[in-house]
């Protein structure tokens, strides 16, 4: 278990994602580097040389850079999680495992990291710096341009009807706001789980009666 980084398990999370986002962080994954961040350098190396060979890109470059927010996004719930688990085994004790309940043994193993309470703040922080670095140094070869570009602790996107655009709702840059946001974002996503799930009886008692 890699135990002092969020990195690791977090951008193998991006890859078994759906979508656009995941296949191009399986794109990245399939270059060769010691690390993450090499392989994000080789994946942007590649896609300038399917430019180059005048052949179409398989991805865009800023939607690589834009992996970086989602592989931080991801770290930060990560963190979050382990928050949790290790502050409810210091309030109850130590717990066998539970349907629904993350203990701190498995949260451990899932997230990558193995720590006590207090270093998890470092750690994510961390991760963010040494991100930042990166995306920075890549971000100016790519799109020198966008100089308002900024990478966030957490900052997800979300679709905003109104403006039929995606916006960051949460700009945070340290561990103590991003809970806050997390917890925020948590309530959000339940309560539109229970929306969803709700329309769906409606439409099944519906199918019912009309049966």
């Amino acid at each position: 278990m890699d135990s002092n980084t969020f990195i690791t398990n977090a951008f193998q999370s991006l890859t078994e994602r759906s979508g656009k986002k995941g296949a191009a962080a399986r794109f990245v994954q399939q270059q060769d580097g010691a690390t993450v961040e090499a392989q994000f350098v080789e994946a942007i190396i590649a896609t300038y040389s399917e430019q180059e060979s005048g052949g179409e890109s398989t991805h865009h470059m800023l939607t690589l850079l834009g992996l970086f927010q989602d592989l931080l996004d991801k770290c930060s719930w990560n963190a979050r999680r382990l928050t949790r688990a290790l502050q409810r085994e210091a309030e109850v004790g130590t717990i066998d495992h539970i349907y629904g309940v993350d203990t701190v043994e498995s949260t451990s193993v899932d997230v990558g990291v193995s720590c006590e309470l207090a270093h998890i703040d470092e750690i994510i922080s961390n991760d963010y710096a040494h991100l930042t670095i990166e995306w920075s140094r890549l971000s100016q070869v790519v799109a020198p341009d966008r100089d308002d570009a900024q990478l966030y602790m957490f900052a997800p996107s979300q679709y905003d009807e109104a403006s039929d655009t995606w916006v960051q709702v949460h700009k945070c840059e340290d561990f103590g706001s991003a809970l806050v946001a997390m917890d925020l974002e948590a309530d959000r996503l339940a309560e539109k789980s229970r929306q969803e799930a709700k329309q769906k009886l409606l439409q099944l008692r519906e199918l019912q009666a009309a049966a």
